[in-house]
């Protein structure tokens, strides 16, 4: 099936928000195909971020992701980012504040179009390619500084919503792939779960020849949250 390109449209006019109560928006209908409904907005690092019902909303792990990109910018040499899976956008279109040029990804269509939203919103849209891809497939052989991946942790599972679904063979698939688009200085920023064993996941990193470290972890209500930096 041909991929559809969605970086050639532009808001049809002014942005109109009207307020639903606290977090949550409705605007018109302001990108080609996408549909006048109820958004939550998020706040966050002077980003006002649009999340459509059909995409992950930022959560605990994606903040958790944030933070660790911050502090990886602010002590690294970087030029150039890749976000693998980017939901709302809200880490690819930061790191499209702090690089020169960065590429977001992500299969779920809606989550390419709220995301092209958001780096408009921001006043990033130059900076930020966005294109529907599943993992690396639309990626060619671009290479990046840094990439960042938050993967649905989730084994697969039947009447499991997709955004949430993927588990270690999901998270193997990316790292066989990352290494071909990193630059020589790379790094990569990923979560990682206690619903997905932590030693399979470093099984995999030295399977595919990385050093790693975790560099930022957190306990939330039913799972302990990694970000794990590999290079």
């Amino acid at each position: 099936m041909e991929s559809t390109s969605y970086n050639d449209l532009k808001p049809r006019r002014e942005l109109e928000f009207t307020p639903l109560g606290e977090g949550y928006i409705a605007f018109q209908q302001r990108v080609n195909g996408m549909n006048t409904c109820y958004h939550r907005w998020v706040q966050t690092h002077g980003l006002n971020i649009l999340v459509h019902p059909a995409v992950y909303p930022p959560s605990e792990d994606t903040f958790l992701l944030l933070e660790a990109v911050e502090q990886e910018l602010n002590k690294g040499d970087y030029n150039s980012g890749l976000e693998v899976g980017s939901g709302s956008g809200l880490i690819a279109v930061y790191m499209a504040k702090r690089l020169d040029r960065v590429v977001a990804v992500d299969k779920n269509p809606y989550a390419v179009k709220c995301t092209l939203l958001n780096a408009y919103i921001n006043g990033v849209r130059r900076r930020l390619k966005v294109l529907e891809s599943d993992l690396f497939e639309k990626i060619g052989s671009e290479k990046f500084d840094l990439i960042v991946f938050n993967p649905p942790y989730l084994p697969p599972e039947e009447g499991v919503m997709d955004e949430v679904q993927g588990g270690i063979p999901l998270i193997e698939r990316f790292l066989k792939e990352a290494g071909f688009h990193l630059t020589r200085k790379g790094r990569i920023l990923f979560v990682s779960s206690s619903l997905t064993p932590v030693e399979d996941v470093f099984s995999l990193l030295e399977q595919n020849n990385y050093r790693y470290e975790i560099v930022s972890k957190r306990e939330f209500f039913m799972e302990e949250i990694f970000v794990i930096k590999a290079f």
